[in-house]
This record gives structure tokens, sequence and C-alpha cells, in this order.
């Protein structure tokens, strides 16, 4: 008697293991950080000032690294289509609580994938860092016509309305932040392992090639800043030309530029030490060509 309730216990916490690296190995589907992953986004900013502006970027998981703390992450790095500035953060997923990390000078939590409905974790991605996430709602959307488990975010800490969504099998699927202005992301096409969803929007040398003799308005660096940053912008032809500042709710900060500007690369330096932190919005206009970009200041 006795050997048989042993063996049933064994058993018990057989199946129990079982059951557990099964839910570990579904839960690490919903962000695949193999090495050759790649993902193509579309970002759309809707401003009741500006109207609509539509960009896009790419992220490509890289090679592994060894960081200073003596973990092993993933290289990311990200490309705007728009210009010449490209980016790395360094990721990885532990592979017994599937908690994705990302670290910049420090570890911070990012996600935790095995969060259920309702389930609440000290984790935030961008700019939402240490912020309160909670899982609230685990549902099937249909993404480049086929069916995909879907677990929707969002941020119950700031003010700021921020939810995105991951995928299994696809991993981060987009976002919607709304202060003033709305903003989106959205996934159009993604490379995971030898699977290809979507259509590529195009390359990025090819992208480049064909706005090589246009207006472009590049992103800010640095971003978030504090307190100054250098705003870059190219004109396709000489022009009369202002680059302008607003806040999220359209209110004139600073008017960097009004005047006359010969073709080419220029570069403006814009000193915020005399405003609060927040995100702000420069606009270029030059021509007939006009761009606004988002900026984060940090005081």
């Amino acid at each position: 008697m006795k050997n048989a309730i042993c063996v049933f216990g064994i058993l018990i916490v057989f199946s129990t293991s079982i059951q557990a690296q099964s839910d570990l190995e579904e839960a690490l589907k919903y962000y695949p950080l193999e090495s050759g992953n790649y993902w193509e986004y579309m970002s759309i900013e809707d401003n009741l000032v500006f109207g609509i502006d539509t960009s896009y970027y790419s992220i490509e998981v890289l090679s592994d690294t060894l960081m200073s703390n003596g973990e092993k992450y993933k290289i990311l790095k990200k490309n705007y289509f728009n210009s010449d500035y490209s980016s790395e953060c360094f990721q990885r997923i532990d592979s017994l609580t599937a908690n994705v990390y990302e670290y910049s000078g420090y570890e911070y939590l990012i996600d935790s994938l095995f969060s259920k409905v309702n389930d609440i974790s000290i984790a935030g991605r961008g700019f939402q860092r240490f912020s309160k996430t909670k899982c609230i709602q685990i549902s099937t959307d249909t993404l480049f016509n086929l069916s995909f488990e879907t677990k929707l975010f969002k941020n119950i800490k700031e003010p700021i309305g921020f939810e995105y969504k991951l995928a299994k099998g696809l991993g981060y699927i987009g976002e919607e932040i709304c202060e003033g202005t709305c903003y989106w992301e959205v996934l159009v096409y993604a490379k995971i392992g030898d699977k290809v969803y979507g259509q590529s929007v195009t390359t990025i040398d090819e992208y480049r090639k064909s706005i090589q003799k246009s207006f472009i308005l590049y992103q800010n660096y640095p971003n978030p800043f504090n307190p100054s940053t250098i705003i870059k912008f190219k004109l396709g032809k000489s022009a009369i030309t202002t680059l302008v500042v607003y806040d999220s709710q359209g209110k004139l900060m600073s008017e960097l530029v009004n005047e006359y500007k010969n073709q080419g690369i220029h570069l403006i330096t814009f000193d915020a030490s005399d405003l609060s932190s927040g995100i702000y919005f420069y606009r270029l206009k030059a021509a007939s060509f006009i761009q606004t970009q988002k900026m984060l200041l940090i005081q």
C-alpha cells in the first residue's frame, strides 16, 4: 500500500513537472527572441494640430552579448526607414520565469509572459519603465489572415493611456498611446525563423535611395534628452524653412528656425532648460514639405 502511494505521488510530481514545462514553452512563444527574427512596424500619429503622420521602422534580433551584470542578452537593432538613425537595445528572457528583461546600465522587467487576465507586474516598455502593467485580455486576433492568441497589456500607473499586445508566435504586434496626440504602432511584416508573415514595406537601402533627393526630418538625438538635443533635417532644395516646437496640447513653445535655408543637411540645437518634463513635438515646414516628430524631455 505504501509503495502504491509512493508511486502515485511520484506520478503526480512527474505530471505536474511536465505540465509546468509545457506552460513555460507556450509562454515563451509570446516573445520569439531568437537571432535572425525580424519585424517591420508602421507608426501612426494623429494630432489635432498637425494631422496624421506615418512612418516605418524595423527591429532585428542580432547576436548574443554578455553584459557587466554577468547575464547574456540578445542585441536588438532598430532601424528607422526615414532616416540614417538606428539604435540598439539588449534583452533576455529568463527561461524559468518567462520574464523578459532589458538592460540599459541596469536590468529592468519589460514583460511577464506568464501573465493571465488581471495579473499585475512592475514592468514597462520604453518610457513606461517600472510602471504597473496589467494583463487585461487574452483573446484570438486575426493577423495576416491567420489566427493568433494575443495578450493585451495596459499601463495602470501613469496617466498616459498606454496599451500594447503580444501575439503567440509573433511577439510584440503593436501599441496605442493617447495623451492629446494618439500614437499607434502596427506590425506589418515579420520573419520568425523560416516563417514569413505579411509583405515587407521595402528594404532600408531601397527606401533611402527613393528619398535621397527629398526632404527629411530626422529623429532628434539624444532622445529622451536633458536639457538639450540636436534636431537634424535635410532639404531637397533651398526654401523658406520653419522649425517649431509644440507641447502635447499644441501650444507653441519655441521657434527654432524661420528663414531661407540652402539645400542640404542642417543641425539645430534645442535647449529645453526652461521647460518641464514631458512629450514635445517638433515640426518642419519647407516648400510643400511638412513633417512632425516626437521627443521626450526628462528633467
